[in-house]
Order: structure tokens, then C-alpha cells, then sequence
């Protein structure tokens, strides 16, 4: 969760962001952020925000934008609107960094979704043009689309791609779990969950005091063999931030795993290249839903 003054860089594309106002200090309502991006910066890919209004502010230098297919310059001192739901990008078009005030009405996932994609480009997983791999923009495509009661239009090229990228990797974890449940010789081999997975956390209670989450978990065997450990992480202000790690039960051949916490159990299962979980309280209330695939 950014905080206000909080600064992340895209070392790839040589964007700078300073965090002015926070999703969680408005409430969902805003999110206020200054971008500063180097001359001849590519910018982001064509995008829409399928619930949010976008209002960028240049304060310094000159952006080229492309708004529903029309493009325009926008100088210092002059601004631009998007409306929900129009593709558009931009990119510095001056010789000079070009410095934007950017607000987003509502909020939505935008500050989380800037902490990751920039965390990803620190660590070394995105393109030389900032783009995360294929594994990874599953991933986003299952947590930024997902927005309870959001409808996005579907002639969007850009949604339409991202949700065929989904259903690729979908669809691709189907068929190996068909051929492997053809093949009795070596059930286990190709559902281990051993392995590290990123994927998404997801609130099923609400209103409640979680969130939801971009998660890593390191899973390794353990002493015992029907026992693993569970190291949970979430990326918070673009890092790694330690949620504890759980002691697991395999219960069953396939990928199945059990994990008492205090008020709870998590039960996880991996099927190839895919992970799900769920965590249930001791009410027998359904209270998260993971979807993870495993890191290359």
C-alpha cells in the first residue's frame, strides 16, 4: 500500500512516480500522483481504465497523447481528460523530462498495479519496452479485470488481448490436466507444488479489514514427506513484504495441500502450472481465493 511522498521508478522506461494522494487516504475515491518521464520515453501501451476518469496535468515540458484514435499535444500549464473506458497512451514528445500530474476518479487498482509493473521491471521480468512476459500479464489480466460489477467493452483490442492471454494460459492448464489424468503411470510428477507462485490474493468477505493482494508463495518439501512449507509473501510499495510461513499437509496425491492457521484452514491445490487456494475460517465462511501460476 503507497503512502503519500512514496516514490517508485521504472528503471526500464525511465518513468518516476511520487505518490501525492493514496487510495486508502481517499477512501477508493482518488488516486493523485506526479509522473515524471525522461525524453523520448516510449510511454505505456494503448489502455483504457474501464471504470475510472484520467486527468493528466502537465506541469512541465510537452506530452503527445493518443485519445481514442485522435492524437493531441498537451503543453505546460494545459490539461487532458479521459473518460472511462477510452483507449488511449501517451509519451513525451519534448527534448526535456516532461513532468504530469495525474488523477485517477475513482481510484480502482491503478496504485497497485503501478507498484507491481515497476517492481517487475526492477527485478528484470518485463520487456526492454516495460511490458510485463506472457505468465505475468495472465496474472494482471485476472486481478485488474476482475472488479466486481465492472463491464468492459470487448471490440477494446487491448482487453480483448489481455483476456485471450488469460484464457491461453487457462486453457493450456486444462489440457495438461486432462493428458495427465490419461497417463496413471506418473501421477505426480507434473503436479508437484513445489515450485515458487505469483499470483493474486482476492477478499471474498466485505466489508472486512483485508485486502486484496498481489502474493508470491516459495513452497518447499520438508523433512517429512507428506509435509511442505508455505513461505507467503505480497508486494507492497513494489516489494516483497513477509506474511508468515505455513506448515502444509499433502492429503491427498495430486497437488493437495492443508494448512491450519488460528483461525482457519488454507487448502491449496496445484494442477501443472496453475495454483488455487482458498481460506476458510473456522465458521466454515469462505474468506479468500487465490489464483497463482508458477514463476518461470
Amino acid at each position: 500500500m503507497a503512502r503519500a511522498g512514496a516514490v517508485i521508478e521504472n528503471v526500464v522506461i525511465g518513468d518516476r512516480v511520487v505518490f501525492r494522494r493514496t487510495t486508502a487516504e481517499t477512501g477508493g475515491a482518488l488516486l493523485e500522483f506526479d509522473m515524471f518521464v525522461r525524453a523520448g520515453a516510449p510511454g505505456p501501451p494503448e489502455h483504457i481504465h474501464p471504470q475510472s476518469e484520467e486527468r493528466f496535468q502537465v506541469l512541465r515540458g510537452t506530452l503527445r497523447a493518443r485519445v481514442a484514435g485522435t492524437e493531441r499535444t498537451v503543453a505546460a500549464g494545459e490539461s487532458l481528460t479521459v473518460a472511462a473506458g477510452t483507449l488511449h497512451t501517451w509519451w513525451n514528445v519534448g527534448t526535456e523530462e516532461v513532468a504530469v500530474r495525474v488523477q485517477l476518479t475513482p481510484a480502482g487498482r491503478m496504485e497497485t498495479f503501478l507498484e507491481t509493473i515497476y517492481a517487475l521491471a526492477g527485478a528484470g521480468r518485463t520487456n526492454r519496452k516495460g511490458i510485463p512476459h506472457f505468465l505475468q500479464l495472465a496474472v494482471f489480466a485476472l486481478f485488474f479485470l476482475s472488479s466486481r460489477g465492472e463491464r468492459v467493452p470487448m471490440k477494446l483490442r487491448v482487453v480483448l488481448a489481455m483476456r485471450i492471454s488469460f484464457a491461453i494460459v487457462a486453457l493450456a492448464c486444462l489440457l495438461a490436466r486432462t493428458a495427465s489424468g490419461q497417463s496413471p503411470a506418473h501421477p505426480s510428477a507434473s503436479v508437484s507444488p513445489v515450485g515458487t507462485w505469483r499470483g493474486t490474493s482476492v477478499c471474498l468477505v466485505r466489508p472486512s479489514a483485508c485486502n486484496d493482494e498481489i502474493v508470491v508463495y516459495r513452497i518447499t518439501p520438508m523433512k517429512t514427506a507428506d509435509s511442505v512449507s508455505v513461505d507467503a509473501l505480497k508486494i507492497v510499495r513494489g516489494e516483497e513484504q513477509d506474511m508468515g510461513v505455513l506448515s502444509c499437509s499433502l492429503v491427498a496425491r495430486g497437488g493437495q495441500l492443508a494448512c491450519a492457521i488460528p483461525h482457519g484452514t488454507w487448502r491449496f491445490l496445484a494442477r501443472n502450472d496453475s495454483l488455487t487456494g482458498e481460506s476458510w475460517l473456522q465458521d466454515n465462511t469462505r474468506f479468500r481465493e487465490v489464483r497463482a501460476v508458477r514463476a518461470p
